[in-house]
């Protein structure tokens, strides 16, 4: 597998052509970053964080690691940070062929922190908070599409603007439409999000 990182320190995994996917949800260590970077006006922050609050990296166990990511967004948010990160909004085409290509693999999250030290040993801008969630994560031998089983994620209907419509995709099979038109202050509850950056 082949994987680079965003301007948040985050890593992402090729799965197609010259396409690259976030080997992770949004977590909201990326999300701070973004927010202490741009702080922009309309985001209030504190109304991101579910009833669970933010863990730290060092508190993570089996049972609280959704804590880590980014729920509850709006697509106004979601733009935003992809933006501000270089990536854009994943369609669910690809989000489909992601999930069947690399997400299935049991060592991603093994070689994504194998990755992400040997990048923080060359000089690489790498958020080191993502590569202990990672070790957790290996640890506690949850695997990628487990995530989905307790953090939905938007994708679109298309990759570039317009978007269309915006999809909660859940457990690598159901699919609930969020809006026929997004509606970017419309809140996901449950859902996070990653990106698709092209290089």
């Amino acid at each position: 597998m082949k994987f680079i990182t965003d301007k948040s320190g985050a890593p992402l995994v090729k799965f197609s052509d010259a396409k690259y996917i976030h080997v992770l949800p949004v977590t909201k260590y990326q999300f701070e970053r973004f927010v202490w970077q741009v702080a922009p006006s309309w985001c209030d922050y504190e109304a991101l964080i579910p009833e669970t609050s933010r863990v730290s990296t060092d508190a993570i166990t089996p049972d609280n690691f959704p804590q880590a990511f980014l729920v509850n967004v709006n697509f106004e948010e979601v733009l935003s940070f992809f933006k501000w990160s270089g990536s854009r909004p994943a369609a669910v085409k690809e989000w489909d062929e992601a999930c069947e290509k690399i997400f299935a693999k049991k060592e991603l999250f093994k070689e994504a922190y194998v990755y992400m030290n040997k990048a923080f040993r060359e000089g690489q801008k790498v958020d080191r908070r993502i590569s202990k969630l990672l070790k957790k994560l290996c640890d506690f031998k949850i695997r990628r599409q487990d995530l989905n089983c307790k953090i939905g994620e938007l994708a679109c209907e298309f990759s570039k603007e317009p978007y269309g419509k915006i999809y909660l995709k859940q457990d690598d099979k159901s699919q609930g439409l969020v809006t026929g038109s997004p509606r970017r202050k419309a809140r996901g509850n449950n859902f996070g999000f990653c990106g698709v950056m092209e290089q």
